[in-house]
């Protein structure tokens, strides 16, 4: 009797320890969810010193930064929908960039009404000067 009791608690034990072995134990997607993870990317803001269909070309502080364009880059004008032969060479522009899986910098958004920074019609040339603690 005791060998029976004995051979029944082991079946037991090894059937639960094996189907826990199966299960996994995390929230993770199943097939490899480091395999699916995007590349972090990066925001982008200059002025266009070269264009053509495969890249663009910004002016930079110390040196020029190329991005590559793709068929699936979305561009934008004010937030409506744009063409890639609206940009111009001179033109400040803006983004969203993200390496490809070559690790090439690729355009995934093109903004192109972005004014330059400090320009004047962002700053307040007519705002009024701060009152001062005296008054006449």
């Amino acid at each position: 009797m005791k060998t029976l009791v004995a051979s029944v608690v082991f079946a037991l034990v090894s059937i639960i320890s094996v189907h826990a072995a199966e299960v996994p134990r995390t929230n993770a997607p199943p097939g490899g969810a480091q395999a699916m993870k995007k590349p972090q990317g990066m925001p982008f803001y200059g002025k266009v010193s070269a264009f053509d269909k495969q890249s663009i070309t910004l002016d930079g502080k110390e040196k020029k930064r190329m991005f590559y364009l793709t068929p699936t880059t979305r561009v934008h004008r004010d937030k409506t929908p744009a063409r890639l032969e609206e940009v111009v060479v001179g033109q400040w522009v803006g983004g969203f960039v993200r390496p490809d899986t070559d690790g090439r910098p690729t355009v995934i958004n093109l903004n192109l009404a972005v004014e330059q920074r400090g320009s004047p019609a962002k700053t307040a040339t007519n705002a009024v000067p701060p009152k001062t603690g005296r008054s006449k």
